[in-house]
C-alpha cells in the first residue's frame, strides 16, 4: 500500500510539471491577429492572414488591379495609409501591425464621375476640348461587336503576338491627325493620377464617320497599353484618350487623360527608314514591355497554355516547367547586338542557356527565334546563330541569320544527321533554305500581310557539304551578354 502511494505521488508531480511547463510554453507564445482584406487578399501581393503586434508590414496592391481613370484609397480601420506606386508592382502599402484584429480596405472612385457636366465636356488639358457638342466624337468599340467593313476602313496591324484583337475607332465627324499612341505606366501619384511614357506607333491623317479606323492589336495584361490622340476638324483641338478594358466584362472604352501626364519617352516609329539610334530606342520600349511580360508570368506562376493564351506569348520555357517552378534565378534576360546592326537583340536564357529571342520589325518587337525544350542556340560573334535538335533518330544542325526588315532569324542551311539502329552515325544530309536572294520577296510578303511565306522554312535544293561547310560561321562564340538581369528583379532600363 505504502509502494502504491509513493508511485501516485510521482505520477501526480509528473502531472503537475507537465501542466506547468505547457503554460510557460503558451506565455511565451506570440499571440498574431488577423487582417481582415475585405475578400479581396488576392489583390495584395505579399500579404499574410496575420501578423505579430509591432510588426512593420508592407505588402503591394498588384498593378494588374490599377485602372488608370480610378483613384485609389487605402485604410486601415478606417484611418487613411499612405500609398506610394511602384513600377512594375503597384501601390506599396506599410503600417505597423497594432495589438488587435484589424481591417484593410481599398476605396475606388472613378475620376470621371468626380467631373461635373461642365468640367466633363472640356478638354484633357481643360479648355482644349475635341468635342463641340459636349461629347468626344470618337468611339473604341471590337469589330466583332460593331458591323465593321474593314473593306471600308483605313487598317493598321500593330499585333505582336500569335492572336489579337481588332479595334474599331469610329467617329461621329471628320477627326484628323490621329496618332495610335504605345502606352508604359510610369507612375501612379498618391491622388490616383497615372502617367505614362508613350511612343507613336501608327499616324493617320484622318477617319470620318463613313471611313473608321481598324487597329488589330495584341493586350498582354490588364494595364492600358494603347491610347489614341486626335484633332477635332471642327474646334481645332486636340485631346488624348486611353483604351481600357474593362476588368469586369472585358470590353474596351476611352477615358480622356491630360496631356501633362503623358511623355514622349520612345521615337515616332511609323517609319522603318528612321536612324538605328531612334530604332535601338524604340526596340528598347518593346523589350521592356516584354520583359514585364516574363515577369508577370514567373510572378502569377501561369501554368502551361494558360500562360499561353493570357499573355499570348510562346516560350520554350514551357518544356522546363517554368513558371510554375522556383526559377526566379534562373530566367535571365540579355540585351545584346546580334549582327551589330545598332539595334539591339533581346534574349531570354534558362540557367545561362539561350531560350528566346526578340528583335525588332521597325514597327514592334518581335519573337526572333525560339526552340525546343531539348534543342540550344548557340551565337555567333559574326552575327550568325547555330540551333541544334535532337531526335529519336537523328540530330539536327540549322543556321539562322536575321533578316532586320522582318526582324526574324530565318534558316540558310541544315545539315540532317541519322543514326543507324545501334547508335552509331549513319548518312548525313545537307539542305539550303531560302537565300538573301529571296529576301525581296520575303520582306514584300510580310509588308503586305505580316506573314512570313511558309516556303522560307522548308528546305530547298540538297547542297555538297562542302558548300554547307563554306556558308556557316567560323566566327568564336559569344559567351557572356554584357547587360544580363534577372527576370524578377527588372524594373526597367
Amino acid at each position: 500500500m505504502k509502494r502504491l502511494s509513493t508511485i501516485l505521488i510521482l505520477i501526480l508531480a509528473l502531472v503537475l510539471s507537465s501542466c506547468g511547463k505547457t503554460e510557460a510554453t503558451t506565455e511565451e507564445t506570440v499571440t498574431k491577429y488577423n487582417v481582415d482584406y475585405c475578400g479581396s487578399r488576392e489583390c495584395y501581393i505579399g500579404a499574410k492572414d496575420s501578423y505579430s503586434p509591432g510588426k512593420e508590414v508592407k505588402m503591394y496592391y498588384d498593378e494588374r488591379m490599377i485602372s488608370t481613370d480610378t483613384n485609389y484609397s487605402f485604410y486601415l480601420d478606417d484611418e487613411k495609409l499612405s500609398a506610394s506606386y511602384k513600377e512594375g508592382k503597384g501601390f506599396l502599402i506599410k503600417f505597423t501591425m497594432p495589438d488587435h484584429d484589424v481591417k484593410l480596405e481599398v476605396d475606388t472612385v472613378n475620376s470621371m464621375e468626380e467631373l461635373s457636366t461642365e468640367e466633363a465636356t472640356e478638354a484633357p488639358g481643360g479648355t482644349d476640348s475635341p468635342a463641340s457638342d459636349g461629347t468626344d466624337p470618337v468611339t473604341v468599340a471590337y469589330a466583332s461587336d460593331v458591323a465593321a467593313d474593314k473593306n471600308n476602313a483605313v487598317s493598321v496591324d500593330l499585333s505582336t503576338g500569335d492572336t489579337h484583337a481588332s479595334l474599331v475607332f469610329s467617329t461621329s465627324r471628320e477627326v484628323k491627325n490621329i496618332q495610335i499612341l504605345r502606352l508604359s505606366l510610369t507612375d501612379v501619384d498618391s491622388d490616383g493620377n497615372a502617367t505614362f511614357s508613350y511612343s507613336i506607333a501608327h499616324k493617320e491623317n484622318a477617319i470620318t464617320p463613313d471611313k473608321p479606323l481598324v487597329v488589330d492589336v495584341t493586350f498582354w495584361g490588364d494595364m492600358p497599353e494603347y491610347g489614341i490622340a486626335y484633332t477635332d476638324s471642327d474646334t481645332g483641338s486636340t485631346g488624348y484618350y486611353i483604351v481600357n478594358v474593362s476588368g469586369m466584362d472585358g470590353s474596351v472604352s476611352l477615358s480622356p487623360i491630360e496631356e501633362k501626364y503623358l511623355s514622349e519617352t520612345a521615337p515616332d516609329n511609323t517609319d522603318s527608314t528612321g536612324s538605328s539610334s531612334d530604332k535601338a530606342d524604340a526596340a528598347m520600349s518593346y523589350y521592356k514591355d516584354i520583359i514585364y511580360m516574363y515577369k508577370e508570368a514567373q510572378t502569377n506562376g501561369y501554368v502551361d497554355h494558360d500562360l499561353w493564351s493570357s499573355l499570348n506569348m510562346y516560350s520554350c520555357l514551357e518544356g522546363y516547367g517554368w513558371p510554375q517552378r522556383d526559377s526566379s534565378d534562373e530566367v535571365t534576360y540579355s540585351i545584346y547586338d546580334i549582327n551589330k546592326d545598332g539595334i539591339p537583340e533581346l534574349i531570354i536564357s534558362f540557367f545561362g542557356y539561350v531560350a528566346d529571342i526578340y528583335s525588332y520589325d521597325g514597327t514592334r518587337g518581335v519573337e526572333a527565334l525560339s526552340r525546343s525544350y531539348k534543342g540550344s542556340i548557340s551565337i555567333y560573334e559574326d552575327g550568325l546563330i547555330c540551333v541544334e535538335e535532337p531526335d529519336t533518330d537523328s540530330y539536327s544542325t540549322s543556321w539562322h541569320k536575321l533578316n532586320p526588315t522582318i526582324g526574324r532569324f530565318l534558316p540558310t542551311v541544315e545539315n540532317i544527321t541519322y543514326f543507324n539502329d545501334d547508335g552509331s552515325i549513319g548518312n548525313e544530309s545537307y539542305y539550303d533554305y531560302s537565300t538573301e536572294d529571296s529576301w525581296d520577296e520575303i520582306n514584300g510578303a510580310y509588308k503586305q500581310t505580316g506573314l512570313i511565306p511558309v516556303w522560307a522554312y522548308e528546305w530547298g535544293d540538297e547542297i555538297t557539304s562542302d558548300e554547307y561547310f563554306s556558308r556557316i560561321s567560323d566566327a568564336e562564340k559569344v559567351k557572356d551578354f554584357p547587360q544580363t538581369g534577372l527576370i524578377m528583379e527588372f524594373t526597367g532600363f
